[in-house]
């Protein structure tokens, strides 16, 4: 039969070639039987190794699921709601302080208008009182009292 090894044991020799020559039959046979049995022997022994190998892999599988157990999830759970709580508590506290803005003029140094020097220049009176207009406007003294207080200075 073409396409057939005739060592493989699907091979079917005739009843006729069987007759003819019983001894190869034979040898072929114990042949097949052994290269079987060799075959097998290869397959237990890595049948063993994979048992083996899987049983280290189910080993390694229980020390993480007990390092990682039930316990610590939940103990993770628990530091996770009291931190979510915190973060609320700290979001609502922050949400009702009010906003107060510190005193401008406590923050910052305003520099003094130039003294006026008695001149009759027009020009120069113009330029002290506008000096005086942004130092007021800087000074954010707005009040009548304030001005007051400003001019003494001056």
């Amino acid at each position: 039969m073409p396409g057939q090894d005739p060592e493989s044991p699907r091979h079917a020799a005739s009843p006729s070639e069987r007759a003819v020559n019983p001894e190869d039959e034979n040898s072929r046979l114990t042949e097949l039987v052994m290269n079987l049995e060799e075959n097998v022997s290869s397959l237990e022994t890595e049948i063993t190794v994979l048992n083996s190998e899987l049983e280290k892999c189910r080993q390694v599988v229980q020390e993480m699921a007990s390092a990682f157990g039930g316990g610590g999830i939940a103990d993770m759970r628990r530091e996770m709601e009291q931190m979510s709580i915190q973060i609320g508590l700290l979001q609502r506290a922050v949400s009702n302080v009010p906003v107060v803005a510190p005193d401008a003029s406590a923050r910052l140094r305003i520099p003094e208008p130039k003294a006026y020097s008695g001149a009759r220049d027009a020009k120069e009176v113009e330029n002290f009182l506008f000096d005086m207009e942004q130092y007021f406007l800087a000074a954010k003294s707005r009040t009548r009292r304030g001005k007051c207080r400003l001019r003494q200075c001056i």
